[in-house]
């Protein structure tokens, strides 16, 4: 867009958005506040009427004491006066006082006379209604409201006496009607538009831009009402109105004219310089030529400012471009190119030379354990180090190094045998195995390494990764520190095998192949079944049992061990509904925990909130066991995913305690509620001192953090009596029991209150071991 087109554009933007001020903000105020003084002027009409109505009871009231304090009356309601009606209460007489009823009850609290008189003289028959509803209200000097055959009446009563007001005989009540031809006589003495209040009314009152009140007239119980209308002309706001038509058109034409005048000067002062530089620029192949213009050297200083910074932010703009490039194909931290250098370059690189290429994938044994143990910090110190140690051995060679995970490298070389490869990876990996001097931190690690090869195993980045990957973790799975071909992988059958189950993990599930077994739990005293740990089991139609040991990390490498876990869960949950059911209610339940299922820790939580309302389970008895060797203290995915679970009152268990790279001093920082201590701490006890006196200061330290304990691994009596006397630890292990089948611990609880230990489960057949 050109400046000028610009220029134009924000100058029209300016007008329309002042038009918009006008239109949209400033005369909706300004109504308002014109309809506000014309409302607060019918509502000082609203009080006019209601002062009228006041001063017209008071006078109603004059009148009925006039005609009740004068012994005519008072001769008359004692039965003294036989002339009093036809000398006095003739129709055109009463007519001339201005009331359409008059009504004289003596001290019994009879009718003597009613009279109903319209405002032309003719009578009309009081409603018996009405007399009986008056008659109940005890009359004292008082005007009232009350409603007569639809029409509402201004009633005064008052006392029927002698001249002096002594001897009261009765009350009298004089009425008078408040009805069309009242409202239009008020109307005209008030000088205010009122009328009965309707829906023709308001439609009217619209019709002619006309703004309303209105004032209630209610009976003494309130049962019926009179609501009248009060409308009055829009002055104010129709004045408003005009004021703003002129003003709108006066601030147009003066908007226009400052537009015209500003983008005159924005042309004369921004735009022409501009367009003078520009052509400067352009003249001699972009070269600033001064010539003879006497405007342009006057402007030649400011020109060259500005063709300087032109200079200088291309300048920035190519060094900040070069520094982005460089940040998006290499790590941070190391300096090495990332996945993304490696997938540019990798067609470039393996066609420079004739050369045979081979991708070698390094995984660091270890690493994860120097992480958890010192720290980020320390892990971060160590990978550069890594670095240097495999920049300084591959020096001078051609070589492409990448990292491309968290303790993941690739190195693309050359080569011309397989067994140069094996040699320069046992190179490498006795080179990483030395010692790592991080500050004041020793560190020792291995490496596992798998090779593929360029081209015969494939030719595109993607797949060579893939199958370097593949021979690494069959390397790692191989006891680690080791370096491995991916050729010779695929010649074995074992990794074929192995293959196949994973990919057959997919359907197991879907195929009814996986069940579960149940592991007793025993309380301190190994008297009495407290709980069980859910255990994983597949039954494969061609190989028959598999280890869990092997089939859940397929699952986890596969994908397919979120739905699992979520089936696991429902199954668990199910089945400890039924044993709280057959009353064993101090049974609680562990089910085991991915690392990996963190990835929908959202959908497992809705899972978990959706069965656990379902199976009716207290929440206190349900646990989530973690293994210690997932844990980071510094991962706080799942440090949230912990809380997440606490905060529903699932408690959580750290498993297998003691064998990964978990620390006492680390409890601290994790928020579980159960730990149980790994089945290698009671190989030796109670016989060996050192893992004894270690296993009783675990028990106390762990008893003072308030967390819960189960023991796993028991296996004699030894064990049990050194556990029940050091500590107040729960027990698991093959003294008790095998992890069983559903049914056989139903049927031995059905045949037990309240489980008396002695080896209970002895002579019953269990289900393959691995938990």
């Amino acid at each position: 867009m050109r400046i000028r087109n610009l220029a134009i554009l924000v100058l029209g933007s300016f007008l329309v958005l002042a038009i918009m001020f006008i239109q949209f903000l400033m005369t909706p105020l300004q109504l308002e506040e014109a309809n506000e003084f014309d409302q607060e002027r019918v509502e000082r009409d609203v009080e006019r009427v209601r002062n009228y109505l006041i001063k017209e009871q008071e006078d109603l009231l004059y009148q009925a004491i006039d005609w009740s304090a004068w012994d005519e009356t008072h001769f008359y309601v004692n039965g003294k006066n036989s002339d009093y009606v036809s000398d006095n209460l003739q129709p055109e007489m009463i007519a001339n006082l201005q009331v359409q009823l008059m009504i004289f009850v003596n001290e019994q609290g009879e009718f003597i006379h009613t009279a109903g008189v319209n405002r032309d003289g003719t009578t009309f028959n009081l409603d018996q209604n009405f007399l009986e509803k008056i008659s109940e209200i005890e009359f004292d000097n008082e005007v009232f409201y009350e409603s007569h055959l639809g029409e509402m009446m201004m009633v005064a009563s008052h006392p029927i006496t002698r001249n002096d007001f002594s001897d009261p005989s009765g009350y009298l009540m004089m009425g008078r009607v408040i009805d069309g031809t009242y409202l239009t006589e008020l109307s005209e003495t008030l000088s205010v538009d009122i009328a009965l209040s309707s829906a023709e009314r308001t439609i009217a009152l619209e019709q002619s831009d006309k703004i309303s009140g209105e004032y209630i007239i209610e009976n003494l119980d309130r049962s019926s009402v009179l609501p009248l209308s009060i409308g009055a002309d829009r002055e104010f706001y129709v004045e408003k109105q005009n004021n703003l038509k002129k003003f709108k058109t006066m601030a147009a034409v003066g908007f226009l004219l400052i537009a015209l005048a500003v983008y005159f000067l924005f042309r004369q002062m921004v735009l022409g310089p501009i367009i003078s530089l520009a052509s400067g620029l352009r003249r001699d192949d972009g070269n600033l030529k001064i010539g003879s213009d006497r405007g342009l050297f006057k402007r030649l200083y400011e020109v060259r400012q500005l063709e300087n910074e032109f200079s200088d932010m291309i300048r920035d703009i190519r060094q900040a471009n070069e520094e982005i490039t460089v940040m998006a194909y290499h790590d941070q931290l190391t300096g090495l190119g990332n996945r993304f250098y490696l997938q540019k370059n990798f067609g470039s690189f393996v066609k420079e030379t004739a050369q045979k290429k081979a991708v070698m994938f390094f995984d660091l044994d270890g690493f994860k354990k120097v992480n958890d143990t010192w720290g980020h910090e320390v892990g971060d110190l160590l990978l550069q180090e890594m670095t240097a140690r495999l920049k300084g051995y591959f020096d001078y060679e051609d070589v492409m190094l990448a990292r491309i995970g968290g303790d993941e490298f690739v190195a693309v070389v050359s080569y011309h045998q397989e067994d140069y490869l094996l040699t320069r990876g046992e190179e490498l990996k006795n080179l990483i195995c030395q010692e790592f001097r991080l500050g004041s931190v020793s560190a020792y690690i291995s490496a596992s390494i798998g090779i593929s090869l360029y081209p015969e195993e494939g030719e595109d980045l993607s797949s060579l990764l893939k199958k370097a990957d593949a021979a690494m973790y069959e390397a790692k799975a191989d006891g680690k520190n080791k370096v491995l071909l991916y050729k010779k992988l695929v010649e074995t059958g074992k990794y074929i095998q192995s293959e196949r189950l994973k990919e057959d993990t997919k359907s197991a599930l879907e195929n009814g192949e996986l069940s579960l077994a149940f592991q007793p739990v025993f309380e301190a005293s190994g008297s009495q079944m407290v709980g069980t740990e859910a255990l994983l089991r597949w039954h494969h139609p061609e190989i028959g049992h598999v280890s869990p040991e092997l089939f859940i990390g397929m699952m986890e490498e596969s994908g397919t061990i979120h739905e699992v876990g979520k089936w696991v869960l429902s199954e668990g949950l199910k089945q400890l509904s039924k044993w709280h059911a057959l009353g064993h209610r101090q049974l609680s339940m562990s089910v085991n925990f991915s690392k990996k299922q963190l990835f929908h820790k959202e959908d497992f939580l809705k899972h978990l909130d959706k069965e656990l309302k379902k199976n009716r389970v207290p929440v206190k008895n349900f646990v989530i066991e973690i293994t210690e060797s997932e844990v980071s203290y510094y991962d706080n995915d799942l440090m949230l995913f912990i809380k997440d679970l606490q905060q529903r009152g699932v408690r959580v268990a750290l498993d297998d305690f003691g064998k990964g790279t978990a620390s006492l001093h680390g409890l601290r920082k994790l928020p579980v509620d159960i730990v149980k201590i790994d089945r290698s701490f009671m190989e030796s006890i109670p016989h060996e001192n050192f893992n004894a006196s270690l296993l009783i200061g675990i028990y106390s330290l762990l008893k003072q953090l308030g967390i819960e304990v189960v023991t796993e691994g028991v296996e004699n009596k030894e064990q049990l009596a050194f556990i029940s006397r050091e500590s107040n630890s729960s027990m698991q292990g093959y003294y008790f029991s095998k992890p069983l089948h559903a049914r056989l611990i139903t049927e031995h609880l059905t045949g037990h209150s309240e489980i008396a230990f002695t080896k209970p489960f002895d002579n019953v057949y269990p289900l393959p071991k691995g938990d």
